[in-house]
């Protein structure tokens, strides 16, 4: 039998529903009011929570010189001019989150960013596939007890192994997520049967978090038992910035949400009865 626990309000149980995500990331483009527009944009198209990216520049990066690789971007000034919130500015966002009733996730990419989302009262931790192997990040957000969602997008099953053993050190409230780092990822790359695996290997709950350019994965994930669905969330594709054009709109997220929702449905309970209106039919 899986562990249940909460999560920011949302229950993550072997029966309960599936948690929608809207991935934010930098989409909103470096700007707070765009931010709390996604935010109401999620909260309309049915997810259940948002997540955002904590990142601080200064304290993740050892030089100021890289650039992206697919993008071509100083990677410092991106993150400096889009992605760098304000502490305040994240409390906002966290708040405001709260106010829609929404469970409020964030990414930290440093030790400073994973204390200050635990101060401001984050719902749960999302550790990026690139992070996987960061044990001071993983002890650290794992002693505060929050859900955390551990993402193996660029990890090799020893690596996976390796940081699920040593975040169960610390606490049981673990999702590991599929994930292919793939930008928008192939059907032939998903892997949805990783779930089954992840699932017995390690009597976990598990999730998506998927790149694909369509729904059909994450709707295979909740068939295959996944909790937890992570689609990046835009309101305009055709916005510059790494991220919009892999991302659902507002009608394709909430078409999404509608349609898991009623395979939900659909799947029902192991068991089979003879109800009153096929006894009418037989």
């Amino acid at each position: 039998m899986l562990n249940s626990f909460d999560l920011g309000g949302l229950r993550i149980s072997t029966n309960s529903k599936s948690i929608v995500i809207a991935e934010i990331g930098p989409n909103h483009n470096g700007s707070l009011s765009e931010a709390k527009k996604l935010i109401d944009f999620a909260k309309k198209a049915g997810c259940s929570a948002v997540k955002f990216q904590y990142h601080l520049a200064d304290h993740e990066l050892s030089t100021n010189k890289s650039k992206i690789p697919w993008t071509g971007h100083n990677r410092y000034e991106f993150i400096k001019e889009v992605q760098e919130f304000k502490l305040s500015d994240h409390k906002k966002l966290r708040d405001y989150t709260k106010s829609k009733n929404l469970a409020f996730i964030s990414s930290p990419f440093s030790l400073k960013a994973a204390e200050n989302l635990k101060n401001i009262g984050v719902d749960a931790y999302k550790i990026a596939s690139g992070e996987i192997s960061n044990k001071a990040l993983l002890e650290f957000c794992a002693k505060t007890r929050k859900p955390i969602l551990i993402s193996t997008g660029m990890s090799n099953l020893e690596e996976i192994d390796q940081s699920v053993k040593f975040v169960r050190k610390f606490t049981d409230k673990v999702i590991i997520m599929q994930c292919t780092s793939l930008y928008p990822t192939p059907s032939e790359r998903v892997n949805l049967s990783l779930l089954e695996y992840f699932r017995k290997k390690y009597k976990l709950h598990v999730g998506l978090s998927d790149h694909t350019l369509t729904s059909i994965s994450c709707i295979g994930a909740v068939a295959l038992g996944a909790k937890i669905l992570e689609k990046h969330f835009t309101r305009n594709k055709l916005q510059d910035g790494p991220d919009h054009f892999i991302s659902l709109n507002f009608g394709e997220m909430s078409k999404l949400v509608k349609d898991i929702r009623e395979l939900e449905i659909c799947i029902g309970r192991k068991e089979k009865n003879i109800c009153k209106e096929i006894k009418k039919v037989r």
